[in-house]
């Protein structure tokens, strides 16, 4: 155990070692690009789609809620195109398919932000609701990606898939289940697509935050640990974003306290998950 922790120690003051790029610098980067946001609508794909657009590049945002998109759209007109479409909705899959190749050429970047959480508050597998969670945090994702390929190509740096994970996947929490589980077979799909797409230029990056302060974590009826604003977040994703990260971890106080399921699960299972559970309905 001692040296499981020396060695967290030791790769926490590395990272905490290493050039941080300034934001005048990431901005220059993330400047004058193409960019497709999803789930522009609210929380972290709201505050990057701003953000992006402020930086002067020509962003396609997507999402359900057209009224919130509509209105980014009034605050940088020059800079954002309004896509609405449901991503759970075949119909507006294909119009999107047929859609996205007329309103531009190339995307130097696609960030998917989508996601939603359902907690299982019973002892019964409700296949409805994991399926409803797998829709949007995993299988939209594909088809996103397969859309996002053609254009992503055409960049004229490196194209990049950009995904919102989460640090949940890190380890088993009480409740979350079908969140969980759908973040880590996100995560270990863009692993995989990292390795296949680089050849063909596009880099894959995926981000795993902890909890941010957003209209999704605010249902939360438990203290989130580190709470972050998305304005935080934002910059921390744009920051990644142009040093071409292959994964962006925040905050990693919270990552190196989950480590411990990986190090000790007997301590996570016998001590830190029993004081989380609850008592479910069988």
């Amino acid at each position: 155990m001692k040296t499981y922790r020396c060695l967290a120690q030791s790769l926490e003051r590395f990272v905490n070692e290493l050039p941080m790029m300034s934001n005048a610098q990431a901005d220059s980067v993330c400047s004058n690009k193409n960019y497709w946001v999803l789930g522009a609508s609210s929380g972290i794909g709201l505050q990057l789609a701003t953000d992006l657009a402020r930086l002067e590049n020509h962003v396609i945002v997507s999402g359900r809620n057209a009224t919130a998109l509509e209105h980014l759209k009034k605050q940088y007109p020059n800079h954002v195109t309004v896509l609405v479409f449901d991503l759970q909705s075949e119909d507006d899959f294909l119009i999107v398919k047929k859609t996205l190749p007329e309103l531009i050429d190339s995307l130097d970047g696609v960030i998917y932000c989508a996601g939603i959480c359902e907690y299982v508050d019973d002892l019964h597998n409700n296949r409805a609701l994991y399926r409803r969670v797998f829709a949007v945090n995993f299988f939209a994702a594909v088809d996103i990606l397969e859309l996002s390929i053609p254009l992503l190509k055409k960049s004229d740096t490196r194209g990049c898939f950009m995904g919102i994970g989460s640090l949940a996947a890190q380890a088993p929490f009480t409740r979350a289940q079908a969140y969980g589980a759908s973040k880590a077979a996100f995560e270990y799909f863009m692993a995989c697509q990292r390795i296949d797409l680089e050849p063909i230029g596009i880099d894959v990056c995926t981000v795993l935050p902890g909890f941010v302060k957003t209209p999704l974590t605010d249902k939360n009826d438990f203290k989130m640990p580190f709470l972050m604003s998305v304005d935080e977040a934002s910059q921390i994703i744009i920051d990644g974003l142009a040093k071409r990260k292959k994964r962006i971890i925040f905050p990693k106080k919270l990552y190196w306290l989950l480590q411990i399921y990986r190090w000790w699960p007997q301590l996570w299972f016998g001590s830190v998950a029993k004081k989380m559970r609850r008592e479910n309905d069988v």
